[in-house]
């Protein structure tokens, strides 16, 4: 995933691609450990592609799909399980969208625009 961003990023500066990644990485953690997979060996799929200025990222997995908190109260001491993973991610891309674009099927798609 890692080199695929770093391909797609074209003009992307590189603490932007490096934010992507994060973001990218730590979407994937949370639907693998979170979602409520519905199948027992069940994959993510990436999609990683350039649109214009911009990279996006979207991982498709087996699940019911995930609808973030309105408003984050994030842990920031690494004691509990905050929706610190989810911080990161909103604060690192430019979008951040969640969806189901099939019944049993769940997906985030994140946005990171070349700021020219």
């Amino acid at each position: 995933m890692r080199a695929r961003v770093a391909e797609c990023a074209g003009s992307l500066p590189a603490e932007d691609a490096d934010a992507l990644i994060l973001a990218s990485f730590e979407a994937a953690t949370n639907a693998i450990r979170y979602s409520r997979l519905m199948v027992g060996d069940a994959t993510v799929t990436c999609r990683i592609a350039r649109e214009g200025a911009a990279v996006a990222v979207e991982l498709i997995y087996p699940s019911a799909v995930f609808t973030p908190p309105v408003e984050l109260r994030t842990d920031f001491s690494g004691e509990t399980e905050s929706g610190f993973g989810l911080y990161l991610i909103e604060q690192s891309v430019d979008s951040v969208e969640y969806a189901s674009p099939m019944p049993g099927i769940a997906s985030v798609r994140l946005v990171k625009r070349a700021n020219l």
